[in-house]
Parts: structure tokens; C-alpha cells; sequence
């Protein structure tokens, strides 16, 4: 049986506001497990809650609540059903709390789908369901038609639902309003920062790369000198690793050097070189913007590795796309733009569990527009 949460539980659980909220005033988001939910708010404090079945396994069905950071956000509610399933249209869902009263949710009626995700548009159903998961233990979802679907699929969770509901509301000043999500007062949300996301740095196209394979032989030996100085867990260790580069500026070099390579994806290491007689190496810097976890262990070169890893010359962008698995369904979605000095976040996703979720349900920690 899955326990409750307690009040004191819920109190240990609001008493993480002081310093998260100072941490996304830095431009940083912050993502936080509770039991079996997991909850992200971004730098517009833009956030999203999941929770999931408690087995470790695909989700077959899944909660998404998301909400915007504004004072009038509503709470968008969102069933995530796995891709067989996703696939049938006409859908009709029925959701029922701790074995009670099944509540429906029809598609072109009281929801909109869009491939595996269905969204509740109707205020009120938004609002029950909502009250049902503050009080229940587990939410079980039945798909009609069960599509290519063998079993139903396992209950989700709501074991750790209000703490992360409450972390929520805490985020965007909500706790004790009368729309807050875990806990409804009497009073006005109260959102502490502006919601507006910051501009995205503007593209820059990059010089001509026609020389970059010189002008990378020139500087091939300080580089690797550079790379077998690093702490020995770093990077693997290879006699001969790949090495590309990019010229960012006149004497300039973006140089990426081979860190680990796997069944589905390699990484690099990068270092920008400026050129020159003696040439200077340092390790470059693609800033996460995130809040690390309190267990966290950051290495001191963790910012310069990149994973499928694609530079754009033409517009001075860089991608990163690290697959915590073969499919895809969890691990890290980022951009960063090179403004002539430094590599600035343009965007940054995360998925921190692989339970077949794919990137358009991952969790914003960074956004620009």
C-alpha cells in the first residue's frame, strides 16, 4: 500500500523555497524527484510535474501537469500514452482514483489528442481531477479502444504527487492562492520574477572554415598535450583520438577532440585554441543551466563535453543531443550560440528517467524566444 503524505511530510517539503527560488533568479531551472513524480521548473518558472506507473519499466500511460509562470496560468493536464496506443485516434480515457467512481475524458468533447498525448481542455474535468489526485494514493487510466495494447497499463503513481504539486506552487508563488495546486487559500498567486524569456543571442555566422584543416594541424599537438593532461577519468584513454575543428574568429579555433564513443553515440571534448606562435588551449565552456541536485558530484570538465555534437557555421549554433539510451527516451537536449566571446544557452532539456517518454515531454530547465 502506498502511504500518504503526511503534513509533516509536506512541510519538510515547502521548506525548499528559500534557495531554489534564488537559484532560478540566477537564469537557472531546477528539477526535483519526489517518490514517484517528478517535477522541473525553468528560468521562466515555466514548470512541469510527470508522474508514472511505480514499476521500472515503459509507462504504458502517464500524468503530465503543466503550467506557465504568469499569475493567470491554468494548469494544463495531459495523459501520455504509450506509442501503440498514441497512434489510435477517437480515443476515450476513464480515470478512476483508488478504485472509485471513473471519470471520462473523450477526445473532441472534453480533450484534444495529439499523437500519444491527450490534453483535458475542459476547466471544471481539469479542476476534478486535480482534487482527486490530492487525495489518492494511485490513478488508474483505461484507454477504449486499447488500440495495440496486450494489457491494460499499470497505475500511476500519485505516491509523492502533493510534494511535488506543493514544490510547484512554491516555485511560482502560488502556495495558499485559490488556484494553487496542492494546498487552496484564500489568497492571490503571487509569481516573484517576470515570466517573459529572455532573447535569444543573436546567430552569428562563423568565417570561412576553407583552411580549418591547416590551420587544425597546426595546433593538433598542444591540443592532445592539452587532452592526456586531463584527470585520468575524464575521457577515454586513446593513442589516436578523432579531432575535428571550427574557426570561430581570426585566430580563433572551436577544436573538438574525441572523449568517448559507444554503440549509438560518441562524445567530445572541446577547447578553444587561440593560434599564435606559441598557441593557448583551455577547455571551452557550454554552460548547463541548471541547479545542480543536492547529491550532485560536477567534474571540473563536465561544461566542455558535448555529446552528438553539430556545429552550424552558418549561424554559429551548436546542438548536443546525450541519449541516456539507444531509443531516446531520456538524457539531455541543449543549443548554445556563440556570440564572439563565450557559448551562451539558447535552450536546455532534460529527461532524467528512460521510461519511453520522448523529447517533446522532457523537461524545460533553460528557454530563450
Amino acid at each position: 500500500m502506498i502511504a500518504r503524505l503526511t503534513q509533516a511530510s509536506l512541510i519538510a517539503a515547502a521548506t525548499v523555497l528559500a534557495a531554489s527560488s534564488i537559484a532560478r533568479a540566477d537564469g537557472r531551472g531546477e528539477i526535483r524527484t519526489f517518490r514517484d513524480w517528478i517535477v522541473a521548473c525553468d528560468n521562466t518558472r515555466t514548470c512541469r510535474a510527470f508522474g508514472m506507473p511505480k514499476q521500472d519499466t515503459m509507462i504504458g500511460v502517464a500524468l503530465r501537469i503543466d503550467r506557465g509562470g504568469a499569475a493567470d496560468a491554468q494548469p494544463v493536464i495531459s495523459i501520455v500514452l504509450d506509442r501503440d496506443t498514441g497512434g489510435t485516434t477517437g480515443l476515450r480515457l476513464s480515470a478512476s482514483v483508488d478504485g472509485g467512481a471513473a471519470t471520462d475524458i473523450v477526445v473532441g468533447q472534453a480533450a484534444s489528442q495529439d499523437e500519444e498525448t491527450i490534453t483535458v481542455t475542459d476547466r471544471a474535468l481539469a479542476e476534478r481531477l486535480i482534487a482527486d489526485i490530492r487525495r489518492g494514493q494511485s490513478l488508474r487510466v483505461t484507454v477504449h479502444p486499447a488500440g495495440n495494447q496486450q494489457e491494460p497499463p499499470d497505475p500511476i503513481s500519485l505516491d509523492g504527487a502533493m510534494a511535488a504539486l506543493l514544490w510547484m506552487d512554491e516555485q511560482q508563488g502560488r502556495i495558499g492562492s485559490r488556484d494553487a495546486l496542492a494546498r487552496p487559500g484564500d489568497g492571490r498567486a503571487r509569481p516573484p520574477l517576470p515570466t517573459e524569456p529572455p532573447r535569444a543571442p543573436a546567430e552569428r555566422r562563423l568565417p570561412d572554415q576553407g583552411d580549418v584543416a591547416r590551420r587544425l594541424e597546426a595546433v593538433r599537438a598542444p591540443v592532445l598535450a592539452a587532452f592526456r593532461a586531463l584527470p585520468t577519468d575524464t575521457c577515454d584513454d586513446e593513442d589516436n583520438p578523432a579531432i575535428a575543428a571550427h574557426r570561430l574568429a581570426e585566430r580563433l579555433l572551436l577544436v573538438a577532440v574525441r572523449c568517448w564513443s559507444g554503440a549509438y553515440q560518441s562524445s567530445e571534448i572541446h577547447f578553444l585554441v587561440r593560434e599564435g606562435a606559441v598557441p593557448q588551449v583551455r577547455p571551452a565552456s557550454f554552460p548547463r543551466p541548471r541547479k545542480p541536485s543536492p547529491d550532485a558530484r560536477p567534474e571540473p570538465y563536465d561544461d566542455a563535453i558535448l555529446t552528438t555534437s553539430d556545429v552550424d557555421a552558418a549561424t554559429g549554433r551548436v546542438a548536443h543531443f546525450a541519449k541516456g539510451r539507444g531509443i531516446g527516451d531520456c538524457g539531455e537536449v541543449a543549443e548554445w550560440q556563440w556570440d564572439g566571446e563565450r557559448f551562451r544557452p539558447v535552450r536546455f532539456d532534460v529527461m532524467p528517467t528512460c521510461r519511453g517518454l520522448t523529447p517533446p515531454n522532457w523537461f524545460s530547465l533553460y528557454r530563450t524566444r
